[in-house]
């Protein structure tokens, strides 16, 4: 018994550190891939993910063999079996449930990056930010803001437009990325919250 569980053992170590390896890179590259390469796309959060994927097998392919010399010289004892012991059942079910187990943690450990990354509501700000900023140099003008706002159905001119920015001011007369989420802030809190028509009602026939 003691023998089936030092395989089960072995047999996992090795893929808690291939499946660490996995979910890790995926995370952090699909993360990355999605705040800039995936805003400039207008790819899917879960295109992003599949591109970060990408780099995770690439990454997978050149530390090939190196997690299994890093446990090898760790020494662990290796139970000395027969060929018909080393071909039997027990033997073939211990080997197996090592690898599961050992994936299966080494995936929920490489989960670890996402205590890290930035919430949601960040990202989906910075979606419509860079959807405002049709001229793309880090910065929204108040025309900019004007056409945004009115193609989501918010009535309003470029003079109130500019007034919303100049309460968030930054040396010029634009809106930078820290202001936005200011701006986005003291929207949701309700403070300084500019009156802006509704949209017009279509008339019913």
């Amino acid at each position: 018994m003691a023998a089936l569980l030092l395989i089960t053992f072995e047999a996992g170590l090795p893929f808690v550190g291939f499946g660490f390896l996995d979910n890790a890179v995926m995370i952090v590259a699909g993360d990355m891939i999605d705040q800039s390469l995936g805003m400039w796309l207008h790819c899917s959060v879960m295109a992003s993910a599949a591109m970060g994927n990408i780099c995770s097998g690439f990454m997978g392919m050149q530390v090939h063999g190196l997690i299994e010399k890093v446990v090898h010289k760790l020494n662990l004892p290796t139970p000395v079996l027969s060929e018909e012991q080393r071909n039997s059942q027990r033997v073939f079910i211990a080997g197996h449930a090592g690898g599961t187990f050992g994936i299966a943690l080494g995936l929920s450990l490489g989960m670890l990056p996402l205590l890290f990354i930035h919430d949601e509501d960040e990202k989906l700000e910075q979606a419509i930010f860079s959807k405002l900023d049709a001229s793309q140099d880090g910065e929204v003008s108040a025309g900019e803001l004007q056409k945004g706002l009115i193609e989501m159905g918010l009535t309003i001119d470029e003079e109130t437009a500019a007034h919303l920015i100049a309460t968030y001011p930054n040396g010029r007369e634009t809106l930078n990325f820290h202001n936005f989420k200011r701006m986005c802030e003291d929207l949701k809190e309700g403070r300084h919250a500019p009156k802006i028509p509704a949209p017009a009602k279509q008339p019913q026939h």
